[in-house]
């Protein structure tokens, strides 16, 4: 066993190569494991991890997921026999984010299983035969297990807080991308570089990025909510309230929430009937609104048929400190579940789908993509919702935290990256529990302060095309 570093209270312990030492850091993690931990839960990561190995063992046997060689062959056999390269291994280390060259991820990786790195074109050719739908698949195993299992997620009045939020994705300057994806351009058409649309479904009390989608650049952000708000419902547990903001506004879309009945609070756009209410000075309403033909809620063939064609909503008065008005609409028309004050409460929640972003871009480098090929850039985009997942997932699972105080994510996610040969299973259980446990230790004690009411305006920038962020001329690409 090479030098393994095992982090305990915060302080690293090095164990030696000697058959002695390697004897008594084992008994000292076996006693560690054994003892009961009060201040964390553990079960609940354990068990996620768990429902997340067992998964990728049944998918293995499917030729579901996987690519073939070419033509002529089949790929049922690749990950079948044993080799270092097995389907765990692959998953894991492009779980764990490839922001180096890829040599030196593949020995970084390797020297922690105690084997030795595969070359990259062996790496590359697996690679190409695993389908990125299969990691999206394991991200929704994860997150149905995480609602279903039984443990106290914080919820709202017994729902679950879901806003959803899109951004831009720069990615590598390769021209198949910019042809599956398309091109990101200055408003005098000045083509810059590939772009693809990001969507997440984010829970917003528990941080978990519910469902996640990589569109082309120009997906309409309202048509994607629309094909996937009842999926990420339903993985949710069923019992949810979206908090959408006013670029998702639409007569459609609230049609279609009503008629699944969907609890939502949204902030209205710009119209008639909002400037009305606004000038009565009320702070709570129900009104009736009927939709113009020119609208896109008579594209839907069920609107068409009903003979009412009008929605009923309920509006709420959001005044801010610089004396601007804002308008929420929702379909909570039961005061006691949600008063007025609790409508603009439940709104405000949607902020951290904001800040999720921020931890995908800035502490996960989610724009350094390890591979030109479409199917690679979907699988390093679903590979880093699944470490967010598991990095909210193990912060949910700390000890409980003094009031005012959160675990601070950068540093989860780094846990993550550090534990994800960990996950492969080659290592003992003894020492997987003990890196676990010492590192989840370690992770309570990385707090930041929680700041309610932060806002900051958007500012609007034109992308470098050379620097240390800028892939295609930095960083060599695993695929």
């Amino acid at each position: 066993m090479d030098s393994s570093l095992f982090c305990r209270d915060a302080r690293l312990v090095q164990c030696g190569s000697n058959k002695a030492a390697i004897a008594k850091t084992y008994a000292i993690a076996l006693l560690y494991v054994n003892q009961e931990l009060n201040a964390m839960a553990y079960k609940i990561f354990n068990h996620i991890l768990n429902t997340v190995q067992d998964k990728l063992v049944s998918l293995t046997i499917s030729k579901e997921w996987f690519n073939s060689w070419n033509k002529q062959s089949s790929s049922e056999n690749a990950f079948s026999r044993k080799t270092k390269l097995s389907l765990q291994n692959v998953f894991w280390l492009i779980v764990s984010r490839i922001v180096q060259t890829l040599p030196v991820s593949l020995s970084s990786f390797f020297s922690q299983l105690n084997l030795p790195a595969p070359t990259k074109s062996a790496f590359s050719m697996k690679r190409k035969l695993i389908k990125s739908s299969l990691f999206e698949e394991v991200n929704k195993t994860l997150v149905k297990e995480f609602y279903s299992s039984d443990n106290r997620f914080t919820t709202w009045k017994g729902h679950v807080i879901l806003a959803c939020d899109g951004s831009r994705i720069a990615l590598p300057n390769v021209a198949e991308l910019g042809e599956n994806f398309g091109y990101y351009h200055t408003y005098q058409g000045e083509v810059l570089y590939p772009c693809a649309k990001a969507a997440i479904f984010q829970d917003t009390l528990n941080g978990v990025t519910v469902l996640a989608k990589l569109e082309e650049k120009d997906t309409d952000e309202r048509r994607t909510f629309e094909e996937n708000f009842l999926e990420a419902n339903n993985l949710a547990g069923g019992k949810t309230i979206m908090t959408i903001d006013r670029g998702y506004f639409s007569y459609l879309l609230m049609y279609l929430m009503i008629k699944d009945k969907q609890l939502f609070v949204m902030k209205a756009r710009n119209t008639k009937w909002r400037s009305e209410f606004v000038s009565s000075g009320k702070k709570d309403d129900i009104i009736e609104v009927f939709p113009s033909r020119a609208t896109a809620i008579y594209r839907n063939r069920q609107w068409n048929m009903t003979r009412d064609k009008k929605l009923t909503l309920r509006l709420v008065r959001f005044d801010h400190p610089d004396g601007s008005v804002d308008v929420l609409v929702t379909n909570i028309f039961d005061k006691h579940l949600a008063t007025c004050n609790e409508v603009i409460d439940l709104y405000r929640m949607r902020w951290p789908a904001e800040t999720a972003y921020g931890v995908y871009k800035n502490d996960m480098a989610l724009e350094l993509f390890s591979s030109f090929r479409k199917d690679g850039v979907l699988q390093d985009f679903y590979a880093a919702i699944i470490m967010y997942n598991l990095a909210s997932i193990m912060a949910h699972d700390c000890k409980r935290l003094p009031k005012g105080k959160k675990i601070n994510m950068s540093v989860a996610v780094g846990v993550i990256h550090i534990l994800c040969p960990v996950f492969t299973g080659f290592l003992s259980g003894t020492v997987t529990r003990f890196r676990i446990r010492s590192d989840m230790e370690y992770l309570s004690h990385c707090l930041t302060e929680v700041r309610p009411g932060r806002s900051f305006e958007r500012l609007r920038r034109k992308r470098k095309t050379s620097g240390k962020f800028y892939r295609h001329l930095n960083f060599s690409l695993s695929v």
